[in-house]
């Protein structure tokens, strides 16, 4: 296991990857078969898919994941780089629903 800090650092590094455009990482996700793709140029993603992508079992639960992302400041930071987490389709259901990040206007 992973700390939580380290956790919380996995998790805004990838989004800050990703809102930088990296090559890197939109391969991988260009490349998963799981619920995390680009829709133009929004990221969207489920919890259970976000998590798999980013984490392995043995680093951080699941459970752990979405205690941390709810209580994190992490729309607040990622605005400071441009970028905001937003529902997309709200499926009453936090494992179902779909979350996208988009660039902030």
């Amino acid at each position: 296991m992973i700390n939580q800090t380290a956790s919380y650092s996995k998790i805004l590094g990838f989004f800050s990857r990703i809102l930088k455009e990296d090559p890197e990482h939109y391969a991988r996700v260009n490349a998963a078969t799981s619920n995390i793709y680009f829709e133009g140029e929004c990221l969207v993603f489920d919890l259970p898919s976000l998590y798999d992508f980013i984490f392995t079992n043995d680093e951080l639960s699941f459970i752990a994941f979405k205690q941390m992302l709810y209580a994190s400041e992490l729309n607040k930071q990622l605005t400071a780089q441009g970028g905001k987490v937003v529902i997309i389709e709200n499926k009453g259901n936090i494992n179902k629903s779909l979350y996208g990040l988009s660039r902030s206007v």
